[in-house]
């Protein structure tokens, strides 16, 4: 489904609406710009893409503010199978939940262990969701409101991809 994928590239989704409080990008987009600027990411390394994100006019700014239109993409709503398919085909999904929100799981993230591709999870590390992901052996969580903390663990993720290590809930766990 992804007619941008290259060799060699990662490609990231965020499949679904992102809140401009509740999954606030700004640390994100902040920590790819900071990395881009480092040469530790480019175009040809990584595409993330934010599926349906409903605030898009607010994340384009973002990202301009941030630069990393090379790295970022919007991309408009698809149908739920089409959501699924795609889930399904890049080679990691991406779950961004604020604290304000640790009392909570998303549905979204049983989505995600099911399509059984890695997840990095920005979130509390003290919340509901990342303590869900913890017991199913997934531990590639940062919070979303540390550029530092998410330069670290989207590092260590883009490690793990290409080293085909990083975490997949097992089935019997879901």
């Amino acid at each position: 489904m992804n007619q941008t994928s290259k060799p060699g590239r990662i490609t990231l989704l965020h499949s679904g609406i992102i809140y401009p409080s509740e999954r606030d990008p700004t640390c994100l987009f902040d920590a790819l710009s900071a990395l881009l600027k480092r040469n530790v990411i480019n175009a040809d390394s990584l595409h993330i893409i934010l599926r349906a994100s409903y605030h898009e006019n607010y994340l384009q700014s973002l990202i301009n503010r941030f630069e990393i239109g090379s790295i970022v993409s919007l991309a408009p709503p698809v149908s739920y199978n089409e959501a699924l398919v795609e889930m399904l085909a890049v080679d990691g999904l991406l779950l961004l939940q604020a604290a304000n929100c640790n009392n909570q799981i998303p549905a979204k993230l049983y989505e995600y262990l099911r399509a059984q591709r890695p997840i990095l999870a920005l979130t509390d590390p003290a919340g509901d969701t990342a303590e869900k992901l913890k017991n199913m052996g997934i531990d590639t969580i940062a919070p979303l409101d540390s550029k530092e903390a998410i330069v670290e663990g989207l590092n260590r993720f883009l490690s793990l991809l290409r080293e085909n290590k990083a975490p997949v809930a097992p089935m019997d766990k879901i």
